[in-house]
């Protein structure tokens, strides 16, 4: 039952006007969830702050999506610098194999730093996602099977949110 803002009298489920008075009823009152947005500012906060290691619960599609973007954008410029670094250390020290192993290594060690900081919470956030698809975060694993395992993983991310709660948790807010 819904109660009007401005009579109070409870009407049923779903209706769009109050039965006594006529005033038109707003969706929070006809018992939807209010619309609540995912912005890539929040992904970001949610993933990095407030649920940095937390594998428990779920995420939105928007929010996984949001996160993964941020941290290609992050990720780009630091492999093409560790590249580009590798290279030119190989380049200049080519006389010598061990050398060259070594001058590549230290190229990447930047690209290496920033896959540690964001390895946690991207496992964490896509567990959650896979939570939110009704499947268990052990499905991770597939992603070891060559050539079809990142692509289930993949379809997996891209499937819609169940709208209810499941074993995992309430539906995300956005």
């Amino acid at each position: 039952m819904n109660i009007c803002q401005r009579c109070g009298y409870n009407n049923p489920d779903r209706m769009l006007y109050c039965q006594r008075c006529g005033t038109q009823l707003t969706s929070y009152q006809m018992g939807f969830k209010p619309f609540k947005r995912m912005t890539f500012g929040k992904a970001i906060k949610i993933c990095m702050k407030e649920k940095f290691a937390t594998f428990s619960g779920r995420a939105s599609r928007a929010e996984y999506w949001w996160f993964a973007l941020f941290v290609m954008l992050i990720m780009i410029p630091f492999v093409t610098v560790s590249y580009i670094l590798a290279f030119y250390l190989m380049y200049k020290n080519h006389a010598d194999e061990a050398e060259m192993i070594k001058s590549a290594f230290i190229g990447f060690i930047p690209m290496f730093i920033v896959c540690a900081i964001f390895f946690i919470p991207s496992l964490s956030a896509l567990v959650r996602r896979l939570h939110d698809t009704g499947r268990s975060g052990w499905w991770y694993l597939i992603s070891f099977v060559p050539s079809v395992g990142g692509l289930v993983l993949f379809v997996f991310s891209l499937l819609e949110s169940q709208h209810f709660t499941n074993e995992y948790g309430p539906e995300p807010e956005c």
